[in-house]
């Protein structure tokens, strides 16, 4: 079985090797080759200038556990990725980032990418109990759900309007006709005056949200008129705030069933993640791994082969215009 990582953008090169097979098999996985040349971009990718043992150890482990995770995913029939899903996950103003042009950056997404496609295979097969399910609920309940409340609201002037608008509103009249007739909100027709909106705690004036969220409030109530000293964005001018409350939702007040699917797939996806964490080091002792010997020092002699290239093409146009520069011979006396 053959894993054939492909590159889908052009692959940065190192001036590489002079004196060296690049297509040189020096690592095996399960019989599959990686060359010398991938070795040691991967190991200029990852550690840069520091070319030693431990940066050639480090590259090492990581094309080995790229290909055990790629050869799981095709044994399991998951299929490749093409490059038009490559391309997909980045914008087009990113594709000429030289950072998606690297080999080792493309085979550590591509081989993200399949261990996400092995957790979403295995997902479906592993169980949840209720009681996993019950115990994550009641875990995460507060962020389920923030305190909300469906209010609506006229704002007066002073305390007296204030308890002429309570009055007519305790006495029955109607919220909309009462807000269209008293309210300092500009333009609101009664229609809209009834019409409750849904305001969260933390997102409401502090003086108001205190009222609103306290202990005792509840649906049906009517609040004592609020003095708020600024304008409340999106809320109204400032004066004083006649609150009634059409619905109240308390933080962390919402049922399991509410939130199963989503909960279930959450404990899913670990466990499937626990599973392929453990299965990649075991697929990893079960492979047929074979390493060059002495592999550290061959990329040590690449890497002093590359910067000998390096200074010889730099040398290389310096010597050529001091030659260029040298005067010529001045002519010889009596010369004709």
């Amino acid at each position: 079985m053959r894993t054939v990582i492909k590159m889908f953008l052009p692959v940065l090169a190192f001036v590489f090797l002079t004196g060296f097979d690049e297509g040189r098999v020096v690592i095996r996985v399960n019989d599959e080759p990686i060359p010398m040349s991938v070795l040691y971009q991967r190991v200029r990718s990852q550690s840069g200038e520091n070319v030693d043992k431990a940066a050639t150890q480090r590259a090492v482990d990581s094309l080995i556990a790229n290909h055990i995770i790629t050869q799981e995913a095709k044994v399991q029939g998951i299929p490749d990725i093409t490059e038009e899903q490559f391309r997909a996950a980045f914008p087009p103003s990113a594709m000429t980032l030289p950072n998606l042009s690297d080999r080792a950056f493309q085979e550590d997404w591509i081989a993200a990418a399949m261990r996400a496609r092995l957790v979403q295979k295995l997902m479906p097969s592993l169980p949840v109990s209720q009681k996993e399910l019950l115990a994550r609920f009641e875990e995460f309940r507060p962020s389920l759900q923030s305190e909300q409340a469906d209010i609506r609201w006229i704002v007066v002037a002073n305390q007296e309007d204030a308890d002429r608008v309570v009055a007519r509103l305790k006495a029955g009249e109607d919220f909309g006709v009462v807000a269209k007739e008293t309210t300092l909100i500009e333009n609101v027709t009664a229609e809209q005056a009834r019409v409750a909106a849904t305001v969260a705690a933390e997102k409401i004036h502090p003086e108001l949200s205190k009222v609103i969220f306290a202990a005792s409030s509840k649906a049906g109530m009517l609040l004592p008129p609020v003095k708020v000293e600024k304008n409340v964005p999106f809320y109204g001018p400032k004066g004083y705030y006649i609150v009634e409350i059409a619905r109240m939702i308390r933080k962390g007040e919402t049922t399991l069933e509410e939130w199963r699917p989503l909960i279930e797939s959450t404990i899913r996806q670990e466990k499937a993640e626990k599973k392929v964490d453990a299965l990649i080091p075991q697929r990893r002792k079960q492979a047929k791994i074979w390493i060059e010997k002495n592999l550290a020092s061959i990329v040590l002699d690449a890497r002093e082969e590359e910067k000998k290239k390096i200074m010889e093409a730099v040398q290389a146009p310096a010597d050529k215009l001091v030659h260029q520069a040298e005067p010529e011979p001045a002519a010889k006396e009596g010369a004709k």
